[in-house]
């Protein structure tokens, strides 16, 4: 998985100086995903699967859809910065997350989750 997340910008990288569209990217990425993923996710869970309400489906299909406006953000600040700058800035991810489950949730956290958000932000300083 970490070499996968090292290497991907890379690769995109490498694309888009070819001329490919960072849409194309993202959709052919998206597209072979789920080629790839779906017979075992149909295999595995078809029973889940069949199970899911209307209102299951539509908070799939909005973490599908916010998952593919993250990879837009993604691909143009590639298109935009450096790939160590735009690596970097995607570490920050576990404080924006804490973040936002203690505005939204209310969850409250105690000392150790906090030192490890900070340690993973100043590992990703480092």
């Amino acid at each position: 998985m970490t070499l996968a997340a090292a290497t991907a910008p890379i690769f995109i990288r490498y694309a888009q100086f070819e001329g490919v569209p960072s849409l194309s990217i993202i959709t052919l990425r998206l597209i072979l995903g789920a080629i790839v993923l779906a017979p075992f996710a149909i295999q595995q869970h078809a029973d889940v699967l069949r199970g899911m309400s209307q209102q299951d489906w539509l908070w799939a299909m909005g973490a599908g859809l916010f998952h593919a406006l993250g990879l837009i953000c993604l691909f143009f600040a590639l298109e935009n910065t450096s790939v160590l700058v735009n690596s970097v800035l995607r570490r920050t991810s576990p404080l924006w997350t804490i973040l936002l489950e203690v505005s939204i949730l209310q969850v409250v956290f105690g000392r150790r989750i906090w030192g490890g958000i900070f340690l993973t932000l100043f590992g990703s300083l480092l």
